[in-house]
């Protein structure tokens, strides 16, 4: 459908344009929304769509430009190419890019009345008594078929559509000269390093579990921890053990009599000693793409990243504060279940980059160092940059529902094989929260911060529990190579992930049970804990 809009909207869009709500702003709006989840060819498609909508709308281009100007040095040669040749034309003469981002022609006579879909519809209009005969497309019928042509987006025949607007004349280079600089920052590139994805189906078992990226939209602003009640969050702690607890105690059918996890096994996460430690636990988070990952008096490390299945990329730039930066020599530490590979280092015109490379084989729950040593002002020195990949960076939500998440909840609850984890943590919480509003919180953070999948509780305005699925991806033990596009990405070795929180009211509203089911693929779920404890107490070393 996005391969179909993205012909339709820039060839017919104007036919609508002057409609409310629909203008040609409107029409890129909604189909740029789509970008960061399409797959390679649909992006190909997209960027000749903003081509052909900012030919015909000039405000268009200043949203269309750092688009192209980003993806010409993209990996995908497919996408590099058209952005480089897309820029060429928006900045060559009026008359070539009429005669190239023209409308497409007409189809030729005989294929139009060869038409199957046109044959299909004007049969169906018979049928019902609203079309003549159309075996044969006929000048009579020309003035109907424009009409259905208008329809159904489709140019056939000899239209009589209105003609799209020629474009206002581009100012020529002098004259830009002389205007106003434009003060407006450019439109955010949601995605960084890009690597694209291909956008699965809704599952409905847990037996082959396929992502789905409904969840994976950007945010209009950078996530915060729980969901903008970090400030009104107490501390958070396990309470101990579950069979000690009132709400095991009045609800013990709701916990596993003997998990399979000990909650002893969920380590605490360290934390970076580095200036900007805020924005570090930022970028934790799968939706923030870009930041500062270590800053002192010396240098500033800034980061792009991109996380897919179980690869991820990191495009690294180190900032001298003080004087020149040579010798910059990069090595991994503490990678864990990660699969490290560093490049040179390029030296630009601004500032030294490289580019890390990374694959998850096994669970992990502390973030591997970054060991920078560089000469600065013929002095050797050396920092360790803590980077800001944990095991959330490598989950993908899933869709399923309800009744299937229940069944094989219980599946993995009755297999002592399996993992299952059940907690009572303290709610962090003020009273003033009732435990659906909790709930709702908890939800945000399953979702933007653990790229979960919620399944909507059954009634919305009454409800005790939320559950969340998704999968831990982790990479198959023949994937030796770094791929260097999706095709090179072997099957992948999916881990469930199934977690519940529920609140017991009628018990106490100060705690609430916090439980993980999965099979035996990987034993993550400790990690997972650790995780969770660390968003909704980020203060906290735990």
């Amino acid at each position: 459908m996005v391969k179909l809009g993205s012909y339709i909207l820039p060839e017919f869009g104007y036919l609508i344009a002057q409609i409310p709500g629909k203008s040609l702003e409107k029409q890129f709006e909604v189909l740029h929304r789509h970008f960061q989840n399409a797959e390679s060819a649909c992006r190909g498609i997209m960027m000749t769509a903003y081509l052909k909508m900012a030919f015909q709308n000039d405000e268009l281009k200043e949203q269309v430009i750092p688009i192209f100007e980003y993806y010409k040095d993209h990996w995908d040669v497919e996408i590099q190419q058209r952005a480089c040749e897309y820029l060429s034309l928006l900045d060559g003469e009026e008359e070539i890019q009429e005669t190239v981002l023209d409308k497409m022609p007409n189809f030729d006579e005989k294929l139009q009345n060869k038409n199957v879909l046109m044959k299909r519809i004007f049969s169906l209009k018979t049928q019902k008594g609203l079309s003549k005969d159309t075996t044969q497309i006929t000048p009579e019928v020309k003035e109907e078929q424009f009409q259905t042509q208008i329809a159904t987006s489709l140019q056939v025949g000899t239209s009589k559509a209105e003609p799209r607007p020629v474009p206002k004349r581009q100012p020529t280079k002098e004259e830009i000269k002389t205007e106003e600089p434009n003060t407006e920052p450019p439109p955010i590139v949601a995605n960084i390093l890009d690597i694209d994805d291909e956008q699965p189906p809704k599952a409905d078992s847990l037996t082959q579990l396929e992502p789905t990226i409904n969840q994976m939209l950007p945010p209009e602003q950078p996530p915060t921890m729980l969901g903008g009640l970090d400030s009104n969050f107490a501390t958070m702690s396990v309470v101990g053990s579950a069979t000690q607890n009132p709400i095991y105690a009045a609800f013990p059918d709701r916990f596993v009599p003997n998990p399979s996890v000990n909650v002893s096994e969920s380590q605490r996460l360290e934390l970076p000693m580095t200036n900007n430690l805020q924005q570090w636990k930022a970028m934790i988070s799968p939706k923030v793409k870009e930041g500062v990952i270590y800053e002192d008096s010396r240098i500033r490390i800034q980061c792009k990243c991109e996380f897919i299945k179980f690869f991820g990329r990191i495009l690294l730039q180190f900032e001298s504060l003080r004087g020149s930066l040579t010798d910059v020599v990069l090595s991994c530490t503490r990678a864990g279940g990660l699969q490290v590979q560093l490049s040179k280092i390029k030296y630009t015109e601004t500032h030294p980059q490289a580019l890390a490379h990374f694959m998850i084989s096994e669970p992990f729950v502390q973030s591997p160092i970054l060991q920078v040593k560089f000469v600065q002002e013929n002095m050797p020195a050396t920092v360790d940059a803590t980077l800001s990949i944990l095991l959330n960076k490598f989950i993908e939500p899933v869709n399923l529902d309800l009744n299937t998440f229940e069944r094989v909840w219980t599946d993995f609850g009755s297999n002592p094989n399996f993992q299952q984890l059940d907690t009572i943590l303290k709610n962090p919480a003020p009273p003033s929260l009732s435990h659906m509003e909790v709930l709702k919180k908890m939800a945000s953070l399953l979702i933007e911060n653990f790229k979960l999948a919620v399944i909507p509780p059954i009634d919305q305005t009454n409800f005790r529990k939320i559950n969340a699925v998704g999968q831990v991806v982790f990479k198959n033990p023949s994937q030796t190579d770094m791929p260097n596009s999706p095709a090179e990405m072997l099957e992948p070795i999916m881990a469930p992930v199934m977690v519940e929180i529920e609140f017991f009211p009628e018990v106490t509203m100060s705690e609430f049970k916090f439980s993980i089911r999965s099979n035996d693929v990987k034993r993550y779920t400790p990690m997972l804990l650790s995780l969770f404890k660390f968003y909704v107490n980020p203060t906290s070393q735990f």
